[in-house]
């Protein structure tokens, strides 16, 4: 705390940016700035009477607060009228170590010490302002410390600990007691440690593990310790806030209640509207057709009108990170996340409400997880990447591609996998012998089987003569019963851990993939049906497609595959990035940049503006690609 005679102008202004300058994320108000960075907060605060002008920082380390004495020290410099008057310091509680790695036995010990020099190592090459604190700590009847308090906490496991009994071993105890205050852990496994069923690997006697059930496997090389830092990074980024707390408060599906929403920072809880169950079939009315005027909430608080309802959902969804906080959340246009999420996956959007850039995808997730094995060359990503495209110009629905924002480089692939089977709707799997060996493909199965996901089971065409390579192709039964044949396929990769196949008769349809072009440039063929499929999913059970809400009272049915106007119409939102009916000329460059030169982008927008007021009408659009229709240049 330290007192002045007078805050010159622009004292504060100066101070606050200094400050930030040393961490990720900064808010201000009039009289308080709150720092935040890799774990650690800065919270200053200032106030002025007539001759009293007093300054307070609250740091969680002592380093923190001498960097603040620096910038306090360079501004008085800058400010020669500004004299320090009193100083007071004190000291409260224990720094909060930002990771902390915890062993049992020899071998993962020096596993904890490598992670740690290396981390440290990382952290010092990427010049982060704030210093960097983490601890080893071997759990053993030798170590009568007291385990330190960490912000993550990294469990290097081994085999060395699988003989010992839980309620006796102080790793287990410590372990139990890491999970129980829901504290953030990164399990590390050893190579040594066996692991024979991915969705509970952990061992007995350890609670409260579901949560943590993605672990990291410890590798020495500079690949699997980026990925672990970027890991460490973000969760000391995101605090208390999993992704799992985020996942529960977002849905693509959710009819939420408006009214609930503006309520929430009084009761806490949010309703929501269920729609009556539809028929089973594809081709049963949807949803939207409903008779039904009004609905209730399930908080038995609201009623609205059917139509208002699917108005209001279709139109906005709510800020995840508002409604974790348990405030009146701000409300994203639709159009625009999808529209960003067309572009990229990865991309983010600023909310006003809890000044956070928040992920798109935790706004509006993709309805659909196509899981997948690359195949030889990739021919099978190829492939797919075909089906993605199609799945989302036809349906307007968005899918989750590894390749394109699914996963990105430096990234935990299995945690990104995680998320992406959680939030979807539809479980889209791509069959091939290399599917059925993969660990990772095995573990997306498992995980959409674990979820109560509706799989779509798709048979992908063999396109190499080879055997070996002929395995990125499905090469098996394809009668009523083929999922039987699986257990022939799978080979070793049945020693690992087991994979309950025969769960895919709950999905007797199913549908082939042809291509033509050869294997230098392939062409999917006959993707329709498959298209249509997943179109009609949407439409029925208590799953609600929000872009193709209609007003109560319209009457249809779900389309085998949308007509060109459609298509068309859902060009034209993707590049409506504000959303506001129109094209302007830089929405227009923005959505073909990546295609198409300034030149050309000017050209065509003039050619489609036919009145010539300088903006691009939905009607104009349309008309212009009616005359279009053998030019594929959008």
């Amino acid at each position: 705390e330290c007192e002045y005679n007078i805050f010159p102008a622009g004292f504060t202004d100066r101070l606050v940016v200094l400050c930030a300058a040393r961490h990720f994320e900064v808010d201000c108000s009039g009289t308080m700035a709150v720092m935040k960075g890799w774990g650690r907060t800065l919270l200053v605060s200032w106030s002025e009477d007539e001759d009293k002008h007093t300054l307070i920082a609250h740091a969680s380390t002592k380093k923190q607060i001498e960097n603040f004495e620096e910038d306090l020290k360079q501004l008085e410099a800058f400010f020669p009228g500004m004299i320090r008057r009193r100083r007071e310091e004190k000291t409260s509680g224990e720094e909060v170590v930002q990771v902390g790695i915890f062993a049992y036995g020899e071998k993962s010990s020096k596993c904890a010490r490598d992670i740690q020099e290396k981390i440290k190592c990382i952290y010092r090459k990427n010049s982060i302002p704030l210093e960097h604190s983490s601890v080893v700590y071997v759990s053993d009847d030798s170590n009568a410390q007291r385990p330190p308090n960490c912000l993550v906490n990294i469990l290097c496991i081994s085999n060395e600990s699988e003989g010992s009994k839980t309620t006796e071993n102080k790793f287990f105890q410590l372990w139990n007691e890491l999970t129980a205050s829901r504290a953030m852990i990164i399990p590390v496994v050893l190579a040594d440690y066996q692991i024979r069923n991915y969705d509970k690997w952990w061992p007995e006697g350890i609670a409260g593990m579901e949560r943590y059930k993605i672990f990291h496997k410890y590798e020495a090389n500079d690949k699997s310790m980026q990925l672990l830092y970027n890991t460490i990074i973000q969760k000391l980024h995101q605090g208390q806030e999993s992704d799992d707390d985020i996942s529960s408060v977002t849905s693509q599906n959710r009819l939420l209640c408006e009214d609930c929403l503006h309520e929430i920072s009084v009761s806490g809880d949010v309703g929501e509207y269920n729609l009556p169950q539809a028929n089973q079939g594809i081709d049963k009315q949807d949803v939207m057709t409903r008779q039904q005027r009004f609905l209730t909430c399930t908080k038995d608080r609201h009623h609205r009108e059917l139509k208002d309802v699917l108005k209001f959902n279709s139109s906005c969804s709510p800020c995840p990170s508002c409604l974790k906080q348990k405030k009146v959340p701000h409300f994203f246009p639709r159009p625009t996340c999808l529209t960003k999420l067309a572009r990229e996956l990865t991309a983010k959007i600023f909310c006003p409400g809890c000044s956070k850039d928040v992920n798109v995808l935790d706004v509006t997730p993709p309805q659909v997880f196509l899981s997948y094995n690359w195949g030889t060359n990739n021919s099978t990503q190829e492939m797919v990447r075909q089906v993605k495209r199609m799945i989302e110009e036809e349906t307007s629905l968005q899918c989750w591609f590894d390749v394109e924002g699914g996963i990105n480089a430096g990234e935990d692939h299995v945690k990104n996998m995680e998320l992406g089977v959680s939030r979807c709707e539809l479980f889209i799997l791509f069959m091939s012998h290399k599917y059925v060996k993969s660990a990772n493909c095995r573990r997306e199965y498992v995980r959409a089987c674990e979820a109560g996901k509706y799989i779509i089971p798709v048979f992908v065409p063999v396109l190499f003569k080879e055997a070996s390579d002929s395995e990125s192709g499905w090469r098996g039964d394809k009668g009523k019963e083929w999922w039987k044949s699986i257990a022939d396929v799978e080979g070793k990769a049945a020693e690992g851990n087991k994979v309950d196949w025969n769960h895919l008769k709950h999905f007797p349809k199913t549908f082939n993939l042809s291509a033509g072009g050869g294997t230098d440039e392939i062409q999917v063929l006959g993707v329709e049906e498959l298209v249509a499929a997943v179109q009609a999913r949407v439409y029925r059970g208590d799953t609600v497609f929000h872009e193709e809400a209609q007003e109560e009272g319209e009457k249809r049915r779900p389309k085998k595959v949308l007509d060109r106007a459609d298509h068309f119409l859902y060009e034209f939102r993707r590049l409506d990035l504000n959303g506001d009916g129109e094209l302007s000329a830089d929405e227009l460059f923005e959505g073909l940049r990546f295609r198409m030169s300034q030149d050309e982008v000017s050209r065509l927008f003039d050619c489609m503006d036919a009145n010539g007021d300088g903006r691009i009408s939905m009607e104009e659009f349309i008309d212009a690609r009616k005359k279009m229709i053998e030019d594929t240049i959008l």
